[in-house]
């Protein structure tokens, strides 16, 4: 791993911490397809906002490369954007490809290699909140036992801020635990409930529904009204 100074224009001095995973390193944490992660710094070490990880995968299986963007939501890893998305081999990328894009098996290198990090105190610190969060364990692909208005509307939500971004039923996916199949059920369920705008014929639509938008503002209020009630 390397700590690299950036030239900036800006007072703010730029470093950018990177880790090549070697062939010794994969080797060690049976590491498959993470080939390096890169997080902005400032000078003294702190992570500059939005305090990014970036992860840069190639998959064996399937000739995919991408780059998996990882941020810190309230103390937890989430993948936010899969970007950069191609092939390294000759030939065209397919869709089944991407839909099969196997984003458990990289979290899990992930916190492999994170882990190792910090058990050697070796920059782990570089990562700033996104590198200390925790990883949300899932059970694995499966079905809510209750699925209740409440959880459809943070499915709606999830989903409204992905919009427009290429693979955002797997993303709900890695952040939920579910598999895709359940997971387009959730949003169409979602939908049903009216918390999503309708759909037209071959357009898909993440916009939250008015309805939606006065729920999570209520949601929104309330714990406010919560986190000051308890600060008094």
């Amino acid at each position: 791993m390397e700590l690299i100074r950036l030239d900036s224009s800006s007072e703010t001095s730029l470093a950018m911490v990177a880790l090549e995973v070697t062939t010794t390193l994969r080797m060690r944490l049976g590491i498959e397809m993470i080939t390096s992660i890169q997080g902005p710094l400032t000078a003294d070490m702190r992570v500059l906002p939005p305090g990014q990880l970036r992860v840069h995968v190639r998959v064996p299986s399937s000739g995919i490369e991408a780059t998996l963007v990882f941020v810190d939501v309230n103390d937890k890893r989430e993948l936010s954007q899969i970007q950069n998305i191609g092939s390294y081999r000759s030939g065209p990328l397919k869709m089944h490809d991407l839909q099969t894009l196997p984003l458990r098996k990289i979290r899990n290198e992930l916190r492999r290699i994170i882990d190792d990090m910090q058990a050697k105190g070796d920059l782990a610190q570089a990562l700033g909140s996104v590198g200390t969060a925790e990883d949300p364990s899932s059970a694995g692909p499966g079905r809510r036992e209750v699925v209740t208005d409440e959880f459809l509307l943070q499915v709606a939500d999830s989903y409204s801020h992905l919009d427009g971004t290429p693979g955002a039923i797997q993303l709900l996916q890695d952040r939920f635990g579910y598999s895709p199949t359940y997971m387009r059920q959730l949003v169409a369920r979602a939908r049903k409930a009216g918390f999503l705008a309708p759909t037209t014929s071959g357009k898909k639509n993440s916009q939250l529904t008015p309805k939606a938008k006065k729920l999570l503002l209520q949601a929104e209020q309330q714990n406010e009204g919560t986190a000051n009630g308890d600060s008094n």
